[in-house]
């Protein structure tokens, strides 16, 4: 019977965490997603600016940490990010400066997902760092730095 208990609350909990049972519970007020995407690895590897995004980055003008694109029909209500107006030659910038951060782990592009799965943006940093996306409203989204960031050692500085 313990067992049982067991087994339910872990299938519960699996089905919280996978998509389909994240994006249905979280309702109006709801968090977000980060899902990998090829292609916009490669728009933001090719310096393509997309006129229909605002776009924000974190960490420093030389290596940024993140870099995204939000539609602009959302607002941002995060004072964390540093908004750009981007050209390709802005995007370049940005690009290599991750690129060339010293032990710079794989960089990916990431479709951003509101509460309900629909695409507000677009994403670039490396694999594995964590943000949350919690929409506020139908339009506005709160969109937190990364989180566990690799550390830069004293020499990168």
């Amino acid at each position: 019977m313990r067992n049982t208990k067991v087994i339910i609350i872990l299938a519960a909990i699996a089905v919280m965490m996978s998509g389909g049972g994240y994006q249905a519970l979280a309702g109006p007020g709801g968090y977000g997603s980060l899902v990998p995407r090829s292609d916009v690895t490669e728009a933001f590897e090719n310096y393509q600016a997309d006129p229909d995004l605002n776009y924000y980055f974190s960490g420093s003008d030389v290596w940024p940490d993140a870099l995204f694109g939000l539609n602009k029909a959302y607002t941002l209500n995060s004072p964390l990010w540093r908004k750009i107006e981007m050209t390709p030659e802005a995007m370049k910038k940005l690009v290599s400066g991750m690129k060339a951060r010293p032990s710079s782990p794989v960089l990916h592009g990431f479709a951003i997902l509101d509460d309900q799965g629909r695409q507000i943006g677009k994403w670039y940093s490396i694999l594995g760092i964590q943000t949350f996306i919690k929409m506020e409203n139908e339009r506005t989204v709160d969109i937190h730095t990364p989180i566990n960031f690799p550390k830069r050692e004293m020499n990168d500085i």
